[in-house]
């Protein structure tokens, strides 16, 4: 008798993310941070910068463990990681919120499942049409 339920694909990997610098950040003279959520259970913030020369620097890592699926052609379903950017703001009434990112991990994963590092330098959109480069 052939079970009703086919088994999926799936993947375990160690992800580590690395928060390196902001750069051309709309102005100097603030104070940022970096929140970051995976799932329910992953989530977290990095220290707060100070914004020099209109660059944020923290150097900093998070790491977690991550599931994937693969769909039936083969390659990883979508799972994504969520950036939210923050400036520290004195008035509670004002949002910190400036700016966010979703980033699959899927396009991280190698199928082979071969140990691997990539580098990969990404543009996010903030609030109020300035960008800026991580």
């Amino acid at each position: 008798m052939q079970s009703i339920f086919k088994r999926k694909k799936i993947a375990k990997f160690n992800f580590r993310i690395s928060f390196q610098h902001l750069m051309k950040l709309p102005k100097s003279g603030i104070i940022l941070y970096i929140s970051w959520k995976r799932g329910k259970k992953h989530k977290g913030e990095t220290k707060k910068a100070f914004v020099k020369d209109k660059t944020a620097v923290w150097e900093e890592e998070i790491q977690f463990k991550g599931t994937l699926f693969k769909n039936s052609k083969g390659k990883y379903k979508k799972k994504f990681l969520e950036l939210y950017i923050h400036e520290v703001v004195r008035d509670k009434k004002k949002k910190g919120e400036i700016g966010h990112i979703s980033i699959n991990l899927a396009d991280f994963s190698s199928l082979q499942m071969e140990p691997h590092s990539e580098i990969r330098t990404f543009t996010v959109p903030l609030w109020g049409g300035h960008r800026m480069e991580s």
